[in-house]
């Protein structure tokens, strides 16, 4: 239970949890790589994101709800190009969706080139 909410369900042990691969959609713009990871159920402090070794690594547990009959545990490991701007990535949790914004370097950023007309 979360001490700083009385009312919230506990998460329960990642042990207790079956484990399945959440829905994931994945889009690329000119600046950034941007998922979106299905994940209902999960709460912030059920959820750790981690980038290592060039992957992004997901593991988000359900909070214990009445009714369900066994909570999930949703495990991604999804691999990165080169040129991931470690420093430029953002994440955040609504509504059952958390959304992650991974920026690029800035040498892999698409940029227009202006060609010089020569006499």
């Amino acid at each position: 239970m979360n001490p700083s909410n009385p009312s919230s369900s506990p998460t329960p042990s990642r042990k207790t949890c079956r484990r399945v691969a959440p829905t994931l959609d994945a889009f690329e713009s000119p600046d950034a790589w941007l998922f979106r990871f299905d994940v209902p159920g999960v709460a912030d402090e059920g959820l750790t994101l981690r980038f290592e070794a060039g992957r992004l690594e997901l593991d988000a547990a359900q909070t214990l709800t009445e009714g369900w009959a066994e909570p999930l545990r949703y495990i991604a490991s999804v691999p990165l190009p080169e040129g991931v701007d470690v420093e430029a990535i953002d994440a955040s949790l609504a509504s059952g969706v958390l959304t992650v914004k991974v920026g690029k370097s800035p040498t892999l950023r698409s940029r227009l080139i202006e060609v010089k007309k020569v006499n």
